[in-house]
């Protein structure tokens, strides 16, 4: 959304130059033609060419450096109107200083400063409806090209997130492991294979959500490693740290799982020993911190990133589709950990 704000933007300075000379051609031709003095009306031609180039856009850097279209519309209303009578004002002594200064025959007076003031001030009017309509199309633009892209990515990830979130080989271990499971434990395997079951639906149910309650990810995170821990078994020890009042918080369907199975895959089963993997939620004003601590090193991650497909990548997209620029992805490693944060703004 940015680059095409860029591309828009760029066009802005060659539409005030062409906009303002005709401004002030016209402006000249009806002066002429009314019989006007052609100093007189050469002087005040430049100044609307002059003083609407500069003073339009010092106002459009105004509105775009302080975030315009977040305010509520009493502070639009507000705010533009001290803008618009102060720029008016400005502007009007601006051009009688220059009239005074170059046109000996010049008559600056109360009366004709006053009467300068209402052309000029529904000039700077007209320009900042222009401007400001034009923005509004133009997010309302992007915020369309925005929502189809997500959706266009929603559908196009569907199969690919599921492979991910439930790859191949992952049934085919669960499910090697829950029947030879059920030769020592037949209830313990029944257990699994309902989690197995609801961590499928859950896939499946939530594949086109874009985001669900923490509660629920909690849950079928439990489930995940309930079916980790018949594989691994000691090799893999796991913490969830959360406080109850988060639950309520919404996230990205199925992105505890991701992180954990990434954390699991690339780390924890490459070492003999095993290792711990920590998931840590916490939430500091506004911000939702999700952490994911596990034991493995980043060197080897990447290397079997490169083969999987699979890594870090495409949970930022996902983020990045979703939040904009209110989520980001961190990942470092301070051995024998690597650690994986996301902080999304909830505000």
């Amino acid at each position: 959304m940015s680059d095409q704000k860029n591309k828009t933007g760029k066009y802005f300075f060659p539409v005030q130059f062409i906009a303002w000379t005709l401004m002030g051609a016209v402006n000249y031709m009806i002066q002429i033609a009314a019989g006007g003095d052609h100093r007189v009306v050469l002087v005040n031609a430049l100044s609307l060419f002059f003083g609407g180039l500069f003073f339009t856009s010092l106002m459009r850097s105004f509105f775009k450096r302080n975030n315009w279209q977040d305010w509520v519309p009493l502070k639009i209303i507000a705010t533009t109107s001290i803008v618009i009578i102060s720029i008016t004002i400005i502007w009007a002594i601006m051009s009688f200083g220059v009239a005074s200064f170059t046109i000996d025959s010049f008559q600056s007076s109360a009366i004709n400063f006053v009467a300068a003031l209402f052309p000029l001030g529904m000039i700077v009017t007209i320009w900042t409806l222009i401007y400001f309509s034009y923005q509004l199309i133009l997010k309302y633009h992007f915020n369309k090209i925005n929502q189809l892209t997500l959706e266009t990515e929603i559908q196009k990830a569907r199969l690919g997130t599921l492979k991910s979130q439930i790859n191949p080989h992952f049934m085919f271990n669960t499910l090697n492991n829950i029947k030879a499971l059920m030769l020592e434990d037949v209830d313990l395997a029944r257990k699994m294979i309902t989690n197995f079951s609801e961590l499928l639906g859950y896939s499946l149910r939530h594949s086109e959500k874009m985001e669900v309650s923490l509660e629920e990810e909690l849950n079928i995170l439990q489930k995940y490693f309930n079916l980790v821990k018949i594989q691994y078994e000691e090799k893999i020890q796991y913490d969830i740290k959360v406080n109850e009042e988060l639950k309520t918080e919404t996230v990205p369907p199925m992105i505890l799982q991701l992180l954990v199975e990434n954390g699991i895959k690339h780390g924890i089963s490459q070492i003999t020993e095993g290792g711990e993997i920590v998931v840590d939620i916490s939430k500091n004003n506004s911000i939702l911190n999700i952490l994911v601590k596990n034991t493995g090193s980043l060197s080897q991650k990447n290397q079997l990133e490169e083969k999987l497909g699979i890594g870090q990548k495409n949970i930022s997209e996902r983020l990045k589709l979703i939040y904009g620029e209110n989520a980001k992805l961190e990942m470092t490693e301070k051995p024998p950990y690597i650690y994986v944060n996301i902080k999304i703004d909830k505000k």
